[in-house]
């Protein structure tokens, strides 16, 4: 196999979209260093529906940019997390339902 077919098998894509309430809108990536915190780079962002591919590192980021992310699965939920503040598979912070309905079932989320 050639050498960057297990560099490929091992790595993966993935879009983050920033609400206003992401804690990356307002930064540029020389601040964020996704690259250097979580191992994730940002390869792209779409704003207003137009690409722009390997963004500059003064790029700041805005609310309703989708960022487009390469890394390894553990790399890009850390880039998530920084990008958003929470997990991929966690609901944003301020849209948790109150503790007594999850803990009664009402999210109805099964694992």
């Amino acid at each position: 196999a050639p050498p960057a077919q297990p560099m490929l098998a091992a790595t993966d894509f993935a879009e983050v979209f920033l609400d206003d309430t992401s804690p990356a809108v307002g930064r540029n990536l020389r601040e964020l260093d996704l690259r250097h915190r979580t191992g994730a780079s940002v390869i792209g962002v779409c704003r207003n529906d137009v690409p722009i591919s390997n963004p500059s590192r003064e790029f700041t980021l805005m609310a309703d940019d989708l960022v487009l992310l390469f890394g390894s699965g553990d790399q890009l939920e850390a880039a998530e997390r920084e990008l958003t503040g929470h997990a991929p598979d966690e609901p944003a912070p301020e849209r948790q339902p109150p503790e007594d309905a999850v803990a009664g079932g009402a999210s109805g989320r099964s694992k």
